[in-house]
């Protein structure tokens, strides 16, 4: 995935990043079955999904850990304002 696409899907919310996860996970399997059938030469592309399903993964966990952290901050500036 080049950097503009990861540009890309840091701008949108997590349930697309998930999804899109999920949509190369499936990719990877049907890869994988074409390699171990010999219907793709090209072996190292599973790997290359396997590297943007992580990146994904890492994406989503990063929005994840955000909205947390400004939810309790909010919680704490309500507490501070009383």
């Amino acid at each position: 995935m080049k950097k503009k696409e990861l540009n890309e899907w840091r701008s949108k919310n997590l349930s697309e990043v998930v999804g899109r996860a999920g949509q190369f996970q499936k990719e990877k399997v049907e890869t994988h079955l074409k390699i171990k059938m010999g219907k793709i030469k090209n072996v190292h592309s599973a790997n290359i999904i396997a590297k943007d399903i992580a990146q994904l993964k890492t994406i989503a966990q990063v929005k994840k850990l955000t909205d947390k952290f400004q939810k309790t901050q909010t919680k704490v500036k309500e507490n501070g304002a009383n």
